[in-house]
């Protein structure tokens, strides 16, 4: 379900929401619903009055294409930003009309948006780093892996910027790319507390990956609820579904004796260069991989979990 800050759904229902005083930090993304929040400061200050369609126009996605198309025409991005506060409250209401507007016409702006940031190197990094928290951190306004690929692409491959200023975003590219929704992700070998290996490939059928943490409480917590779910522990009990736990650490005797008291029908392993490979942004936290091992769903809560296996998915 779709969810518009009040300043987007007055702009486009064609009422200006220039007194309004909104932030789009408050407004869920198309995210897993439950995702663990971080405090973000917000503002109520914004940099410009934005783009108003023409009454001509009354399709509410055309409304919405034109204001993400027209939206930092009055900024000259080429000088300092110097309110950075206002412009990152700016960026998060930009990326909050993103899951109204065309999937084109919203690269189409953020391919203009970052060419034209990066007349000034320094304010392009800054971008960089506002565009990574609305979008990829656990603050973030929207959920979108191809419109976050799409900024960092547009980062990474700008001769302008430094390499070591590349890396943090070459490595979530990598992450991401290796995870992308319904695709089949990357393998993984883990290691189980007998020190047998064990692949992700090699498990058949419905695969519930556990991402978990000895000496963590909020995993303990979600292990009991997991373990006491009627759906899911009928879909183990028929072989239908495999728990996967996964420690993202290195095999020792903390953690086999932690993994010892999980579930006996659960395989458990440990794998210290997951975090690596896969895009992992909180703790606990599940994969869902479907029967052909695509992946039906990342960095899901349990409550995610329970709502795609009630729903019969």
């Amino acid at each position: 379900m779709k969810v518009a800050s009040l300043a987007a759904l007055c702009i486009v229902a064609g009422v200006m929401a220039t007194s309004l005083n909104v932030s789009a930090a408050s407004v869920p993304g198309a995210s897993p619903t439950n995702a663990p929040q971080s405090d973000v400061a917000t503002t109520t200050t914004r940099l410009f009055e934005y783009p108003y369609p023409p009454e001509s126009i009354t399709d509410f996605e055309e409304r919405v294409n034109y204001i993400v198309s027209h939206f930092w025409e009055s900024v000259d991005l080429s000088k300092p930003i110097r309110d950075t506060v206002a412009f990152e409250a700016t960026l998060r209401d930009y990326v909050d009309f993103f899951r109204y507007a065309h999937r084109e016409v919203v690269f189409s702006s953020i391919k203009d948006f970052m060419y034209k940031a990066q007349s000034n190197t320094s304010n392009a990094v800054l971008i960089m780093e506002m565009a990574e928290r609305a979008l990829f951190g656990l603050d973030m306004v929207y959920w979108s892996d191809e419109v976050y690929l799409e900024f960092c692409r547009m980062f990474i491959d700008s001769k302008r910027i430094r390499q070591e200023q590349k890396l943090r975003y070459i490595d979530q590219v990598k992450r991401i790319e290796n995870t992308l929704q319904n695709s089949v992700p990357v393998d993984f070998t883990a290691i189980t507390p007998d020190k047998h290996k064990v692949k992700l490939s090699s498990i058949s059928g419905w695969v519930l990956i556990y991402f978990n943490e000895p000496d963590c409480f909020d995993c303990t917590i979600t292990r009991l609820r997991l373990n006491t779910d009627r759906v899911i522990s009928e879909y183990v009990e028929y072989g239908q579904l495999t728990v996967l736990a996964i420690y993202p650490g290195e095999w020792s005797k903390e953690w086999v004796e932690d993994a010892n008291s999980m579930p006996k029908e659960w395989t458990c392993g440990c794998c210290e260069d997951i975090e690596e490979l896969y895009d992992i942004r909180f703790i606990p936290s599940f994969y869902l991989l479907n029967r052909e091992h695509k992946l039906v769903g990342k960095n899901l809560t349990l409550e995610d979990v329970q709502q795609l296996l009630a729903g019969g998915q």
